[in-house]
């Protein structure tokens, strides 16, 4: 079996679930403030279509990483994919706040809220490190 093929469908599979988590998110916090009409949800889907698929498009931009030759391309494309991952975790990050407020903040104790953000921040970086293991070698093979 390839190991790098395996790498990066596991990293998919991470990417679209990560997505589709993200998804019930921005759905719940649709009814939470209450939106009415079509034209509402288009403003609360809009943004959340901007992130999800510049989310998908990490694995692809981490795929082309490994032919790109000059220094300024690798560092151009290093800073983008810092960016999208920013802006990724910014959104998750502002959204769970928004449904732990909902919850009510005082439920938790500051260590619960810190493993809850623990899990944003691996839900938003763990599919394009196992994207970006799969470009190397892995045991030796090519």
């Amino acid at each position: 079996m390839d190991i790098r093929k395996n790498l990066l469908t596991l990293a998919w599979i991470i990417e679209i679930s990560v997505v589709g988590i993200t998804s019930t998110i921005f759905q719940d916090e649709f009814f939470i403030y209450g939106f009415e009409g079509l034209g509402d949800y288009f403003l609360v889907f809009l943004p959340f279509l901007f992130v999800s698929i510049t989310t998908l498009l990490r694995i692809p931009l981490i795929i082309s990483y490994r032919n790109v030759q000059t220094g300024v391309m690798k560092l151009l494309k290093t800073l983008f994919l810092i960016v999208i991952s920013f802006m990724f975790f910014e959104a998750i990050a502002s959204a769970t706040e928004r449904q732990l407020i909902s919850v009510g903040l005082t439920e938790f104790s500051n260590l619960e809220i810190t493993f809850i953000y623990f899990l944003v921040v691996l839900l938003t970086l763990l599919g394009p490190i196992i994207a970006y293991l799969s470009i190397y070698k892995l045991k030796g093979k090519d």
